[in-house]
């Protein structure tokens, strides 16, 4: 009888090790190994703090050894993620957004009164001129590059369906459709998102992308 109670209560606390593992990891995005090895009971004895170590050893390599030469190393061996091109692109981009919201923004601090009129005229005109020269970047980039507008143009256009479909589910949980207009207009939405890039344009729209051009 000592021995079932004795098994039972090693099952209940490998249970319990295994629960607080659980909602560590998915509350707190703890690795498991770290939360188990810090939950094991004390009949571990000296097992357990060498447990410890090794897992802490383990992570501290990952952190120090790994996570900062994995990214020369595959730059190295030529497995960048993103082609040179494509991180250009990015990063011009990003500059015409982050000119065009510091506009919007000095904008609205000018219309609070915060701005005087003549600091605005300045800044704006400087800020307009930033936002055209990082404008035609991107316009030349994305002449020089078809791959890279293509690539942004199934995205947008993918997102925009995404909003579509959302925005069918909303008419009917408001009561606005039916269950049938809800399947039909979902049908119709999740063939679109499942085309091809080649396809896409002329499934949400009816026409081709090079008709257009033309």
């Amino acid at each position: 009888m000592e021995k079932f109670l004795s098994a039972e209560t090693l099952i209940l606390e490998l249970l319990l090790i295994v629960t607080i593992a659980a909602i560590a990891v998915r509350q707190f995005k703890v690795p498991y190994t770290v939360v188990l090895v810090l939950s094991l009971p004390g009949y571990f004895g000296g097992n357990r703090e060498l447990m410890r170590l090794m897992v802490f050893g383990v992570v501290l390599f990952t952190l120090l050894v790994q996570s900062t030469t994995m990214q020369p190393l595959l730059l190295k061996l030529g497995f960048s993620s993103r082609p040179p091109e494509h991180v250009e692109y990015e990063k011009k981009h990003a500059r015409v957004i982050a000119a065009r919201t510091a506009l919007n923004h000095l904008e609205h601090r000018h219309a609070e009164g915060l701005i005087s009129p003549p600091i605005w005229e300045s800044i704006r005109i400087q800020l307009n001129h930033q936002i055209d020269t990082y404008a035609a970047e991107v316009r030349e980039m994305l002449d020089s590059a078809p791959e890279i507008e293509a690539e942004e143009l199934d995205t947008v256009l993918r997102d925009a369906l995404r909003v579509q479909r959302s925005a069918v589910l909303g008419l009917y949980h408001d009561g606005v459709i039916s269950d049938d207009t809800l399947s039909r207009l979902a049908l119709e939405i999740d063939a679109a998102v499942s085309a091809e890039e080649a396809d896409l344009y002329k499934q949400v729209f009816g026409i081709s992308l090079s008709t257009e051009e033309k």
